[in-house]
């Protein structure tokens, strides 16, 4: 009939297929970011006792949501033995404290794979209560492995770098040796002279004996130093030891070399002959060594030849320099002294890592390496902190 109305409603949904199209696309670009990161996601909602992973940590799991519905009790146990009392407890200081977490644990796969990951998780508060966690789940074997490698590559550095020290003053310990040798073999000599003679004369032997015990002693000092100084000392624990017996050990076997190309060794560390460092094994000689035989290489032909170790105390730090009697380093190449590879010696001479090696092991000790830059001459400088006795 014509008196009967027709009333129709039009909504407009144009706006909110954009934003479901906006949001598709932001999973999407979450899900594959996840993918090139190797970053997943988590979501524990205590309410309601559900966890939720997101499609990456599936994918470090090697599973998929039609193969396994994660829930916290059976995804802690996917965790290697060592590794479910570490989560476990950060599970529950999170629930109960609120405590944020980021543990590196091992997994197995549910291909029954060992992979190493980080879990990191938050804790959402509301009301003063914890309703749930997030964070991030991320595959860190290839991370772990190459570092691992790095670290294998630095100490093989370590030790081609001492060794090149070593080499570098194998001519002057093996003249170092070779002299007191000789001095047996001559008493060696008399010794027999004297047994085959007429008359023996005990007190004339006795001397050449002594002589011979010196001489030894002297050689078994040097072959001391040199394992001293060879041994892997990476795994040492720092303890204190005397910075005058650190210096006399290095001195001991790298003098003849000083010696051998003309160069003056001045020693000034009467003023800490009592101070104790907290040191690793022979590390410091190795600082030492390298420090000298830069001196050396670089003042040995120059008309005036010398190098200084002066050493003095400030406060609780010990400062320690190698001074030559050259005349500094170029401005322009002093801020890459202590890059790996970088030498000012000619081809051949050295590995160029004496110095980078120098500082990383002074950092260890907490201390620092530099260039003074304000001394007319050559001059490295390293400062380290005192073991003082409490009282």
């Amino acid at each position: 009939p014509d008196d009967k109305l027709l009333y129709s409603v039009t909504r407009d949904i144009s706006e909110e297929r954009r934003k479901l199209e906006e949001l598709n696309r932001s999973n999407q670009l979450l899900e594959a970011t996840q993918a090139t990161t190797m970053v997943g996601g988590w979501e524990v909602d205590i309410v309601h006792q559900t966890l939720y992973w997101t499609k990456e940590t599936f994918n470090i799991h090697e599973t998929t949501p039609e193969e396994y519905t994660p829930t916290v009790a059976t995804a802690i146990q996917l965790c290697a033995p060592t590794s479910v009392p570490l989560i476990t407890k950060a599970f529950e200081k999170a629930l109960n404290y609120g405590e944020a977490f980021d543990l590196e644990l091992e997994i197995i796969t549910f291909k029954g794979k060992q992979i190493k990951v980080r879990s990191v998780g938050k804790p959402q508060v509301e009301d003063g209560k914890v309703t749930r966690l997030t964070g991030i789940f991320l595959d860190i074997t290839e991370a772990k492995r190459l570092a691992a490698q790095l670290e294998d590559q630095r100490k093989l550095l370590i030790t081609s770098a001492k060794m090149s020290s070593l080499g570098e003053m194998s001519a002057a310990i093996g003249h170092e040796i070779n002299n007191p040798l000789a001095i047996i073999n001559g008493s060696l000599l008399i010794i027999d002279r004297i047994i085959g003679s007429d008359e023996l004369n005990l007190t004339f032997l006795k001397d050449q004996i002594d002589i011979i015990k010196l001489t030894s002693n002297r050689i078994v000092k040097i072959i001391r130093g040199l394992q001293y100084f060879s041994r892997n000392s990476d795994h040492d624990p720092l303890t204190p030891l005397s910075f005058k017996q650190i210096v006399i050990d290095t001195i001991g076997f790298c003098q003849e070399r000083f010696k051998r190309n003309g160069v003056d060794l001045i020693i000034e560390i009467d003023k800490v002959s009592s101070e104790y460092i907290q040191s690793r094994g022979n590390q410091l000689s190795q600082v030492l060594l390298n420090l000298f035989n830069n001196s050396v290489d670089a003042v040995r032909d120059l008309p005036v030849k010398w190098v200084k170790l002066h050493a003095i105390t400030d406060q609780d730090r010990l400062i320690v320099s190698v001074t030559d009697s050259g005349n500094g380093i170029d401005r322009e190449i002093v801020s890459k002294l202590m890059e790996p590879f970088f030498s000012t010696k000619g081809p051949g001479m050295g590995t160029g890592l004496g110095l980078n090696i120098s500082k990383r092991i002074i950092e260890v000790h907490s201390g620092v390496l530099y260039y003074d830059a304000k001394n007319p001459h050559t001059s490295f400088v390293f400062e380290i902190p005192l073991k003082r006795a409490v009282s």
